[in-house]
């Protein structure tokens, strides 16, 4: 059972039993294997992925506000060059007088993140579209040490089982560890 004595929940051929130090999702498969999934990096891939396809576009979320950013020259020429980009992303952005407004931000990000991103972005720090995802998305992911409700930490693990290449973040980094009986085993010093 689950803490407060919910059942474990299923999604597809897995079982969700719990969160481990605020970071971690312990699941069971149908071979009876323990996995951990590092969340952040789960998220990481599921929110990469859905940029590369283009699916945050048109679905920002607005501001009340806009988001204002005073911008260099330089700054003004790589924002005229990113709008179609930001505009994937579900910023929606428009530029007058050296200024960059951000009418609605990408649903994932805060309003500190999206003017840390845009700010990384205008200044080059991130040359290609890819590393620009890589950098959005870890902005976006849920972070580790962040308590997750049984049903968010079903939703996400569906999404995950969902996603291509699920097994590394996009920095490369492990999203998932597995061990099957034998391996328990050894590690319990059962077998060698």
């Amino acid at each position: 059972a689950l803490e407060g004595g919910a059942m474990p929940l299923r999604i597809g051929e897995f079982c969700y039993l719990g969160q481990v130090a605020d970071t971690y999702l312990v699941v069971r498969d149908r071979e009876g294997a323990l996995l951990l999934i590092d969340q952040h990096a789960a998220h990481e891939r599921v929110l990469y992925a859905r940029l590369r396809h283009g699916a945050f576009s048109g679905t920002g979320q607005c501001l009340a506000l806009p988001l204002e950013l005073s911008l260099h020259p330089a700054e003004q020429e790589r924002a005229c060059a990113l709008q179609e980009t930001l505009a994937q992303m579900g910023f929606e952005v428009e530029l007058a007088q050296g200024v960059l407004l951000a009418r609605s931000i990408p649903p994932s990000l805060n309003r500190a993140e999206a003017r840390d991103f845009l700010r990384e972005a205008l200044a080059g720090r991130k040359d290609d579209l890819a590393a620009m995802f890589i950098s959005l998305s870890c902005k976006g992911a849920i972070k580790a040490g962040q308590r997750l409700a049984p049903d968010e930490a079903a939703g996400l693990l569906q999404q995950w089982l969902e996603t291509p290449e699920r097994d590394y973040c996009p920095h490369g980094r492990p999203a998932v560890l597995r061990w099957d009986a034998g391996a328990l085993e050894r590690l319990f010093k059962r077998k060698q």
